[in-house]
């Protein structure tokens, strides 16, 4: 059993498409819901572009993950975006996922 509330969260992948014109164009795979548990680790608050901006390192802990996470895809959150830095799976036993997240926006 893992502690907290569980909140639905969203997983999206990239997919890197190139043009015609030898450009690269991003587009974000329809979502996975699934419900998971997240935390803050820590956070940051500083000054970036003239602005002030809170950044956070996060982990997502899930005994359900679809199979197809992998790092640097894409979970949401409501309105808040996080990027996916690990996936772990303590002893291989997969019971449960714990992963690393790093909101981007």
């Amino acid at each position: 059993m893992i502690p907290g509330n569980k909140v639905n969260v969203v997983h999206k992948t990239i997919t890197k498409n190139t043009t015609s014109y030898g450009g690269s164009n991003d587009t974000l795979s329809a979502g996975t819901t699934f419900k998971a548990v997240l935390t803050a680790v820590r956070g940051n608050e500083g000054l970036m572009y003239s602005k002030e901006t809170v950044s956070g390192d996060y982990v997502l802990y899930s005994k359900l993950v679809p199979s197809t996470v992998k790092e640097f895809d894409l979970i949401f959150y409501g309105t808040r975006q996080f990027r996916i830095l690990f996936v772990n799976q303590p002893f291989q036993k997969k019971r449960f996922y714990i992963l690393s997240l790093l909101e981007v926006k």
